[in-house]
């Protein structure tokens, strides 16, 4: 994709100088004057997400979804865009966003809840198509996503025919969690991942879908050969600024 936008970029603007005649040089003034006419302004936007979540064992997949449910998530943050080329609508998107997951199983007799907690650092590289006197954009993106987890913790009550008393355990630290429960290694505190998706803005209003997948695990026991990725869709609405 980046290559491609590259691509598309310098072939214009080597169209319009080097041109050898002049209907190829009406023919890329035309091309030029489509890319010059887009906007190159910086941007600005607070968004709030809606977020199908997932995580991804490598083995024993359905018995995970129960022991550790998390399905549905939520995301609030901000993310700026500069201007890479003032010759192109190419842009080096930033931010933060804080990030709540959830999740629930029940059963006869009780449930398992599961909750975790992320800040995110979105770093991508976008372009945007800009018409109508710049009031509708599409912008597509890809990049790369630094998650740091807060916090996350494991509720169980009566379940398979055992009573654990609403115990609460906490997902990163490996003293507090139980050989009932989650395991005796913890989460881990960070991963790196990859952004990928595209946004659409109507004025000040901004409407996106995506999805970031983990490189990094999330969960890594090797003893027990558990290993388990995080997956993330983002279905966006937000205001730009």
């Amino acid at each position: 994709m980046t290559v491609c936008m590259f691509a598309f970029v310098t072939n214009t603007s080597a169209q319009f100088v080097n041109t050898g005649n002049s209907q190829k040089l009406k023919n890329s003034s035309n091309s030029g004057s489509l890319l010059s006419n887009m906007t190159t302004d910086n941007y600005a936007r607070l968004t709030f997400s809606y977020n199908p979540v997932k995580l991804k064992w490598e083995h024993d997949q359905d018995m995970w979804d129960k022991t550790l449910p998390l399905k549905h998530g939520f995301t609030v943050g901000v993310i700026g865009g500069v201007n890479l080329t003032n010759k192109a609508p190419l842009y080096l998107e930033y931010g933060l966003n804080y990030q709540g997951a959830f999740g629930k199983y029940k059963a006869d007799g009780g449930a398992i809840r599961t909750n975790l907690h992320s800040l995110n650092i979105p770093l991508n590289l976008a372009f945007r198509l800009s018409f109508n006197d710049n009031k509708i954009s599409i912008t597509p993106y890809i990049g790369l996503n630094g998650r740091i987890n807060l916090a996350g913790s494991q509720k169980v009550d009566y379940f398979d025919n055992r009573y654990y008393d609403d115990q609460k355990l906490d997902l990163f630290d490996d003293s507090t969690t139980s050989e009932e429960g989650v395991g005796k290694q913890a989460f881990k505190r960070f991963q790196i991942g990859m952004n990928l998706g595209v946004g659409f803005s109507f004025s000040a209003f901004y409407l996106g879908v995506g999805h970031t997948f983990d490189f990094t695990k999330i969960a890594n026991w090797a003893e027990a050969d558990y290993e388990a990725k995080y997956g993330v869709t983002s279905i966006s609405i937000g205001v730009n600024f």
